[in-house]
């Protein structure tokens, strides 16, 4: 397939030839191969292990792809330009993210690291957040509107003045339609106030900006990024075709009135980024990339966690689908002779002792450590070995159902166990969290920020920061600074230092005691190895969540300088081949301890170097 643009204006636009420049890190060779895949090729994927770069990429990506945009070679007017021509062949970007959280993150990176006019630079909230924030639009919602039950979206100050919202509101013409809307309460001052709204939003999509376009010619820019949710992205109707309003149609079906046109024209995209796209749904990420003209790029990694899929009446097999990532299919296709792919491999964020794991069991050996990387010194009171960082501290005090405190809607608590044993609660495998959390600070080689705990259960997360603030001498104070957190709301995130709980710690029926599985690596592998599917399957009840192998890899991943795992090393290795593999690795290392060695008063392993 014909490139979309030739070598020499790739270079131009990643090379600094352009306009716009990044400030953030200089990209390695896989990335910048990447980008210029990326600006080239209709079709691209990028696979970005943990550490390896992924926002960084994204920030060049966008960047290159607004210097592309505004080269004129790629004009295809002929000769000189006119400003009219011009407009209608430059290429907008749409940017979309499975969750606000990524798309806000991709956002401040961008302002943050690169000369991108903010004016160019538009991010598009759902209208429910939209309402949150003044909006009034009938389509916004009510005050009893369920979707602003379940949006709880809060927008930081530093991103305001980038959101459509705030400068669609801050147009004169929406605020006297709204001052009006307050004293005028009915049909057709609701009708005029939404068709000032949706006319503003249009403007503000749409406003100049005068750049150098070429040496005889300025061309008034439109504005020309947006960035938003990938469902946002099919169901905004600011990001939608244009269509005449309900009104007009009645109006031209009575003979009452002239027939009118709708908004004036679409948006379309030149260019559409995917990002974190092995957390969004099959079809969410297609219908994004249906917007795309010329090319699409998808950014993630289907060996993180996948797609969370709220709603559950759904038959098995397509619920299945629907977590399954795109990724992780694509990856899978036999014949890859077509498909553009570009998996990172230098990583920027671990301790070699903490990135030899995953990177042997997910990443195929492949992920490479930058020397020379900046990490916190490790205690000798948390690691066995002094220059191996990483710790699993093998505990078999048996898990319990749990309580979690929910906020209610009327902001009143309620303590309720959920259903279906899916909050869990270790009250010893939390001691031991506290006890090396308590040695990390007493060192004095951390301070409380550095440090983020872990669990996959609710309830264990609450049981943990609510042991973390009764620490005595004013370290439960300090304790507020610590993420506590399950491990799918710190996908994205890294700490200097990492402490896991996986809670489960019970396994029931007949083959635990019959195999005597507190005996050698040997006797627990038998449980595990494919050769036994069937009692696998069965072990795997035992474990629950925690025997998905894309939750451990998130999990062990946040870390920079040093990991501590708590947790019951039979009953995890029984339920699952990742945890077997994990435990044999570490213990051959040296970096396996009994629960009861670590809690030992005079326990001190060797002196670090």
């Amino acid at each position: 397939m014909r490139p979309l643009a030739s070598i020499q204006q790739v270079e131009e636009a990643v090379g600094g030839g352009g306009p716009y420049s990044v400030t953030a890190s200089p990209l390695n060779k896989l990335q910048l191969d990447a980008v210029k895949q990326g600006l080239q090729r209709r079709f691209s994927v990028v696979q970005g292990p943990p550490g390896t770069g992924k926002t960084t990429f994204l920030v060049h990506l966008v960047t290159a792809l607004t210097n592309l945009e505004l080269d004129p070679t790629l004009r295809r007017t002929g000769g000189q330009p006119s400003r009219t021509a011009a407009e209608e062949t430059f290429g907008r970007i749409l940017v979309t993210t499975p969750s606000n959280q990524a798309a806000d993150e991709c956002l401040r990176r961008l302002t943050k690291e690169s000369n991108i006019p903010p004016q160019f630079i538009t991010r598009v909230y759902a209208r429910t957040i939209e309402y949150q924030y003044g909006s009034k639009l009938r389509c916004g919602g009510g005050a009893y509107d369920s979707n602003l039950l379940r949006t709880q979206h809060k927008v930081k100050d530093s991103l305001k003045e980038h959101s459509l919202h705030h400068k669609v509101m801050q147009a004169k013409e929406v605020r006297r339609l709204a001052e009006r809307l307050e004293h005028e309460r009915g049909a057709q001052s609701q009708w005029n106030y939404d068709q000032g709204y949706e006319a503003t939003e249009q403007k503000v999509l749409k406003e100049s900006k005068i750049v150098s376009f070429s040496k005889s010619c300025e061309l008034d820019l439109i504005n020309f990024l947006r960035i938003t949710t990938c469902t946002s992205a099919l169901s905004h109707g600011a990001l939608k075709e244009p269509k005449e309003d309900q009104h007009t149609k009645d109006a031209t079906k009575t003979g009452t009135a002239a027939r009118r046109p709708g908004p004036s024209r679409a948006i379309r995209f030149r260019s559409v980024v995917v990002d974190e796209c092995a957390q969004a749904t099959e079809p969410e990420v297609v219908l994004s990339v249906m917007r795309a003209e010329e090319r699409a790029i998808l950014v993630g990694d289907h060996k993180q966690l996948g797609p969370v899929v709220t709603e559950h009446n759904l038959c098995r097999a397509y619920l299945s689908m629907l977590e399954r990532p795109i990724l992780e299919r694509l990856a899978e296709r036999k014949d890859k002779t077509k498909l553009c792919s570009v998996m990172f491999q230098k990583q920027y964020r671990m301790h070699d002792a903490i990135c030899a794991f995953p990177s042997q069991h997910f990443y195929g050996n492949l992920l490479q450590n930058v020397q020379n990387l900046q990490h916190l010194p490790a205690p000798a009171t948390v690691w066995p070995q002094p220059d191996q960082p990483v710790v699993w501290i093998d505990c078999d005090t048996p898990h319990q159902m749990g309580t979690v405190i929910q906020v209610g809607n009327a902001r009143s608590l309620n303590s309720v166990p959920l259903e279906n044993n899916t909050s869990l609660q270790n009250p010893g495998e939390a001691d031991l969290i506290v006890e090396a959390y308590k040695r990390l600070m007493k060192d004095g080689t951390c301070q409380a920020g550095d440090v983020a705990i872990i669990t996959p259960y609710k309830a264990q997360q609450q049981y943990i920061e609510r042991k973390l603030k009764e620490l005595p001498g004013g370290l439960g104070k300090r304790a507020n600074e610590t993420s506590v957190g399950t491990v799918f709301s710190m996908q994205g995130s890294e700490r200097h230092f990492i402490l896991l709980s996986f809670v489960r710690s019970i396994a029931e029926g007949w083959a635990l005691k019959n195999l005597a599985m507190q005996g050698s690596d040997k006797e627990i592998r038998v449980a595990v190895t494919s050769h036994n599917p069937a009692l696998r399957q069965t072990f795997e009840s035992h474990i629950g969540i925690a025997a998905k192998a894309n939750l451990l890899n998130v999990a062990l991943t946040r870390a920079k300088s040093g990991l501590v795992i708590v947790g019951n090393r039979t009953v995890l290795s029984e339920g699952s081949e990742d945890f077997f593999q994990l435990a044999s690795n570490l213990s051959e290392r040296g970096s396996v301890v009994p629960a009861a060695q670590f809690r030992a008063s005079s326990f001190r392993f060797a002196k670090a170097s």
